[in-house]
């Protein structure tokens, strides 16, 4: 029974967190990492194209310091070696491009298996055991046969409901932690920019020139 709760919490914690951080998200950080292993072929792609680009620099710049006037044949030369650098270029981006989204589609598609496939195969191997035993005489017999489906002894927290229990709880949790971090950074900025609103306010006021008051000539009696 220690197993099955330790098993079904690991799982429900573990697929909770990856969608609160979101598949495409994270697969996109792991494709960041793949890129700096350098036997990987989409780390092969990118050392290419930085390899092309340094070369289309130099020659380019060679280009532009010969004269298409006195050295024709030199120029029209590294002129149509730029064009054939470009072309390489633009062809090792595209392969990059559909390299990366292969990369992200089967990371995204590991990462399902991880999660709703695992959560689904927990239910189905899990579902007759009990997680934990409830009190007895403490809840209503609708309450026991209800927190036990789908298949669990009646009197017992299935793997189903605790996995939709636990859900709910991380869930809420994740939500007041966001809700908490974003008030408290609008606050910051609000307070910011108050102080900000006010310090220039002053600055205006300071360099305003004060009115000179003249006095007016005594009257001589």
């Amino acid at each position: 029974m220690a197993t099955v709760l330790v098993i079904a919490l690991a799982t429900i914690v573990f697929s909770t967190v990856v969608a609160a951080i979101g598949r495409e998200n994270i697969a996109e950080a792991i494709y960041s990492l793949l890129i700096l292993v350098p036997f990987l072929p989409a780390a092969k792609l990118n050392k290419k194209a930085r390899a092309l680009q340094l070369e289309a620099i130099t020659v380019s710049t060679e280009c532009n310091n010969t004269s298409p006037k006195e050295e024709f044949a030199k120029w029209a030369k590294l002129n149509r070696k730029v064009e054939k650098l470009k072309l390489e270029i633009e062809a090792t981006y595209g392969e990059i491009g559909a390299s990366k989204a292969r990369t992200i589609k089967s990371l995204k598609m590991v990462l399902w298996v991880a999660t709703t496939g695992l959560k689904v195969w927990v239910r189905i191997k899990f579902r007759k055991e009990p997680v934990f035993w409830l009190p007895k005489g403490w809840f209503p017999g609708w309450v026991e046969w209800l927190l036990s489906l789908t298949s669990a002894p009646k009197g017992c927290v299935s793997v189903s409901a605790w996995f939709i229990i636990v859900e709910y709880a991380l869930k809420s949790y994740i939500e007041g932690i966001v809700n908490f971090i974003g008030n408290f950074a609008t606050s910051r900025r609000k307070a910011a920019f108050n102080a900000a609103a006010a310090s220039a306010k002053a600055e205006r006021a300071a360099g305003e020139p004060k009115e000179q008051t003249v006095d007016e000539p005594k009257k001589e009696l």
